[in-house]
């Protein structure tokens, strides 16, 4: 996306809890979505390209990577696991960087 012929880049920033942080991290990158980790590991911020549409809710993001997430609950279970332990993904904000 350009806008006054400069490139826009969206990024967000999400928090990972419950156990499958490290899977649902290597499952993000094996399909190019660029993540940078915080300070603290639960925090990242992930690239989502927007094909030239301007905006996207948070709703259309919590559907995209709900496919990442139901992966990485699956990859991370085990035997006697804490249902409440599961990999779950609170989306806080999207950045909008202008390059």
């Amino acid at each position: 996306m350009k806008a006054n012929g400069l490139k826009r880049a969206h990024w967000t920033r999400m928090v990972q809890s419950g156990y499958g942080k490290d899977v649902l991290l290597e499952i993000l990158r094996k399909d190019h979505t660029l993540i940078q980790r915080h300070r603290r590991s639960y925090i990242f911020y992930a690239y989502v390209s927007l094909q030239e549409k301007p905006q996207i809710s948070k709703n259309e993001l919590y559907a995209y990577f709900t496919p990442y997430v139901s992966a990485a609950r699956k990859l991370s279970a085990y035997v006697g696991m804490n249902p409440g332990n599961k990999c779950r993904l609170q989306i806080n904000e999207t950045v909008e960087v202008t390059l």
